[in-house]
């Protein structure tokens, strides 16, 4: 089991965004945290969802590109 963990930070329109992993009965982080930057847009549920995901045996998620202005997603692999 997993749950993402999303919130604001004191600026409001970029979020910090963590996933954990039940394991052993015991909460792990899965994902650690990172920068998630909205511009102050409404983010759907389903947005959210999207940002990881699973192919074949790997995990991945998207993380804002945060060395520039645009902010590009980034896809990376979760080491588990």
């Amino acid at each position: 089991m997993e749950i993402t963990i999303y919130s604001p930070p004191n600026h409001g329109c970029t979020f910090m965004m963590t996933i954990y992993s039940l394991s052993k009965w015991k909460w792990e982080v899965m994902i650690p945290t990172f920068l998630f930057p909205t511009f102050c847009n409404y983010i759907s549920d389903e947005y959210l969802e999207n940002i990881i995901f699973r192919k074949g045996d790997s995990v991945y998620y998207y993380e804002a590109d945060n060395s520039n202005d645009t902010f590009n997603l980034i896809k990376k692999k979760v080491n588990l």
